[in-house]
């Protein structure tokens, strides 16, 4: 019979957990309901004959308004207040999303930092970031604002607005991205 090859849970701290002391020491609520959610925990649990706390969460409800609190008993975590289950569930689906370009884990610990579109792109420069993660076809940088440093996932298409070719790059790096030239863009 084939051994089975048992994941590790990846935890805020960059700690990936392989047993139930180290699940226990390194707790971090937002991971483990991620894990929750997609049936990860169960499988971790079940997979290391933890047969106690996987039982204890196949019965919790997730509606239930306690289910975070109870979460937390399982592992002996103190629970420090609730975590939006919505904006949890959305930025597991922006992960997800975000994996179908890349699996480096430094570009998704990141994911708060990436832009899909043009829209995202402007809510991150409106946060006064200085790192941005581009993934998606087509941005519009502003040559105005200085000191950023825009990254490409999937290599995207970037436009400089603003000043003449010469001037747009100075104060900005571009990682990974192809530069479409104003006169390309106009052309269009």
């Amino acid at each position: 019979m084939p051994k089975k090859i048992r994941f590790q849970l990846a935890l805020a701290d960059g700690t990936k957990a392989g047993s139930l002391e180290a699940l226990k020491k390194h707790f971090d609520l937002e991971s483990v309901i991620s894990y929750y959610n997609n049936g990860d925990l169960l499988t971790w649990l079940r997979d290391r004959n933890i047969e106690a706390e996987a039982d204890a969460v196949e019965a919790l409800d997730a509606t239930a308004p306690d289910f975070q609190e109870k979460l937390c008993t399982i592992f002996g975590a103190a629970y420090v207040g609730p975590i939006d289950m919505e904006e949890l569930a959305s930025r597991q689906k922006r992960i997800e999303r975000l994996r179908k370009y890349t699996d480096d884990d430094a570009i998704i610990k990141n994911i708060d930092s990436v832009a899909f579109d043009q829209e995202e792109l402007a809510d991150l420069l409106d946060a006064d970031l200085k790192e941005i993660y581009l993934c998606g076809d087509n941005f519009t940088i502003p040559v105005s604002l200085k000191g950023k440093t825009y990254i490409g996932v999937n290599q995207p298409h970037i436009r400089i607005s603003g000043k003449s070719q010469e001037q747009e790059l100075s104060g900005i790096n571009v990682i990974d991205c192809i530069i479409d030239s104003a006169k390309k863009e106009s052309e269009k």
